[in-house]
């Protein structure tokens, strides 16, 4: 797989697209006693999409994809 990075010039601001995939995720604000057992809340997104804003990154949240993913994200997708 081929990555690219590209330097930032001065004033350019970072566009970040974050997903999360998996079946098992739910939302992070799903409320209390709502998920189905062996359902876990999303929270590494909710995490990422800070971190990225604490560096004044602009950032696309794409929410959960569902597995498999869609062709799009395919090249991207490593199974565990």
């Amino acid at each position: 797989m081929r990555h690219e990075t590209h330097d930032l010039r001065h004033g350019e601001q970072a566009v970040v697209a974050i997903c999360s995939t998996g079946d098992e995720l739910a939302e992070v604000d799903a409320p209390v006693g709502s998920l189905p057992r062996g359902t876990v809340r999303d929270s590494n997104r909710a995490m990422l999409i800070a971190a990225c804003q604490a560096e004044s990154a602009t950032v696309l949240d794409m929410g959960i994809v569902g597995l498999p993913p869609p062709p799009l994200l395919q090249p991207l997708y490593v199974p565990a």
